[in-house]
């Protein structure tokens, strides 16, 4: 549907703009970016406003999608297959977060705070970057310097959540942004793209139609 709409849009510059393809091309995806983008928003918005899970809902995928600026890592090869995945196990993760929010005490905190901090550094120096049809990165000092953004985004991140910690704010909502990382880091294991791979062979053969 989206695809469609973005189609006729560029389609419509072109004739009343005289455009090359390429140019109309390159219309198409940015219109398919923004509406694709808002689109999953006001998606993420609904399923936190039915389940109730709408700060958790946001947090997680605030941090999902910053960390994926610098790391990269596996993308469905449809819009519609990004969509099905992300909504579903960002909602997932979320709820969990809901019901076990008042069994979140420091210490169980700390632990899981502290094994998703290491197992981002684990990613972040083994796999990150990570390409995927969006975006392939092929020269070694860029790929060099996407390991370091990513990582000092992580040093940044963790500081800005200790000093959350000391004011207090709950750490349910803290966990859910370090969630968010870990879901992130687990998209640039190399198993994921099988994973991945396997889902958008069954989407396209019509099984998840």
């Amino acid at each position: 549907m989206i695809e469609i709409i973005c189609n006729k849009i560029s389609l419509y510059f072109k004739k009343e703009l005289n455009m090359e393809e390429e140019d109309r091309e390159v219309i198409e995806y940015g219109l398919f970016a923004v509406i694709g983008s808002i689109f999953k928003i006001i998606m993420l918005i609904i399923l936190g406003f039915i389940f109730g899970i709408l700060k958790y809902i946001l947090i997680l995928s605030f941090s999902f999608a910053l960390f994926r600026i610098f790391s990269g890592g596996v993308h469905s090869s449809t819009y519609k297959g990004c969509m099905i995945i992300s909504l579903s196990i960002f909602t997932l993760f979320s709820v969990l977060i809901k019901i076990f929010e008042k069994n979140i005490n420091y210490n169980i905190f700390s632990i899981l705070s502290l094994s998703i901090i290491i197992h981002s550094l684990y990613m972040i120096i083994n796999f990150v970057p990570n390409d995927n049809q969006n975006r392939i990165i092929k020269d070694e000092l860029e790929k060099k310097k996407f390991k370091k953004l990513t990582l000092y985004l992580l040093v940044i991140y963790v500081f800005a959540m200790i000093i959350a910690v000391y004011f207090k704010v709950s750490y349910s909502l803290i966990l859910s942004g370090f969630i968010g990382i870990f879901l992130q880091m687990i998209s640039v294991y190399p198993k994921a793209y099988i994973v991945m791979n396997k889902f958008d062979n069954k989407l396209k053969g019509g099984i998840l139609k």
